[in-house]
């Protein structure tokens, strides 16, 4: 029921039920989006502290987690949130339901097919592109026509060095961090300088 300026009650027309109702399902679709982002996020936290629920999750991997992660929030959440407000402020600014219910009806069905041929893809590791604001921290070294590599140095940002002596050539060389020498707050002393 809707009221009018002098106070009586009006019915409310069928088209702002049936338009409140898609709001409301596009809030549901963000919800759902934000928990399912959440999660992905979660992972990604309980990653950065050596904890991995990857395989909890049944992901083949942490950066299909943080595709979906990217897609769950950037895309689908923003949008279905952005449709809802938009259906609910457009009606009550204008105190009447929208013309084109159909075109919310069509918005909210073409939102929830995309999101979950999206999502589908993602868990089966068919749309794993890395949605994500940094880049894994991988280098490419080539080492021209030589055949032999003297050795691989890696300076890292905490000031570590850390050798490989003598990697064979035509393989990958995964270097993590070792940071069991390190004491203390590093100064960046042992950083190149200029």
């Amino acid at each position: 029921m809707a009221t009018t300026a002098l106070g009586a009650v009006r019915a409310e027309e069928p088209a702002a039920v049936t338009q409140k109702r898609y709001a409301a399902a596009h809030i549901y679709l963000a919800l759902a989006m934000l928990a399912v982002g959440g999660i992905m996020g979660l992972m990604q936290a309980l990653d950065r502290v050596e904890i991995d629920i990857t395989s909890e999750l049944h992901l083949s991997s942490y950066y299909q987690g943080l595709t979906i992660h990217g897609v769950a929030l950037v895309l689908v959440f923003t949008f279905a949130f952005a449709n809802a407000m938009l259906i609910v402020a457009t009606s009550k600014g204008f105190d009447r339901p929208l013309v084109g219910t159909p075109l919310i009806a069509a918005a909210f069905f073409s939102m929830l097919l995309g999101a979950l041929m999206a999502t589908w893809a993602m868990l089966a590791n068919q749309a794993s592109v890395l949605f994500t604001f940094y880049a894994p921290l991988q280098a490419h070294i080539g080492i021209g026509n030589a055949t032999t590599i003297d050795s691989v140095v890696v300076l890292w940002p905490s000031g570590i060095r850390q050798s490989v002596v003598a990697p064979a050539p035509y393989q990958t060389l995964v270097i993590v961090e070792d940071t069991s020498s390190l004491v203390g707050v590093p100064d960046g002393s042992g950083l190149p300088q200029g």
